[in-house]
């Protein structure tokens, strides 16, 4: 927490060095950057994406199995053709109280890692914006030690 706390603060000091010559740093600015370019955000994303694509596919059929067997073949025949073929086709029908209950197992699970990913969407929102003010505090508070000469030399002066 402290070290993302840090490496938030970092990017901001440094983007903010970076872009004070063409322009300040505005909060919504910094906010979108951060979302944007968050690492750990884009995998909650996929995470929560891949929860979701998993709810249609409980609901389809299994894969369908298809064979082909030879029986009684005679002893010493090389020749497949001298026993029974016998072809078979299955297809797993699951219980539709089961399938319900892995739809809405896999549901649950893609409201889970959508509450997950908001959850680290409002953790980087609150860091990005605690880094900002803190670098606007420290902006002002060098404007007014830069301030506070010109101001004794201005009281001062008059006596």
């Amino acid at each position: 927490m402290h070290r993302n706390k840090s490496l938030a603060l970092f990017l901001f000091v440094s983007l903010f060095i970076i872009s004070n010559d063409a322009k300040s740093l505005s909060i919504n600015d910094s906010i979108q950057l951060a979302i944007k370019q968050n690492p750990e955000l884009r995998s909650y994303k996929l995470l929560q994406d891949s929860a979701q694509a998993k709810i249609p596919q409980i609901l389809s059929l299994s894969d369908p199995k298809i064979g082909l067997e030879y029986e009684q073949i005679p002893l010493g025949s090389r020749n497949l053709e001298d026993g029974m073929k016998m072809y078979t086709a299955e297809q797993m029908i699951s219980f539709p109280g089961k399938i319900y209950a892995e739809y809405l197992m896999a549901a649950r699970e893609a409201d889970m890692s959508k509450a997950r990913y908001k959850a680290k969407y409002f953790e980087i929102l609150s860091q990005t914006k605690a880094a900002y003010y803190d670098l606007f505090l420290y902006q002002k508070a060098k404007e007014i030690s830069k301030e506070i000469p010109v101001k004794l030399d201005q009281i001062i002066k008059p006596s």
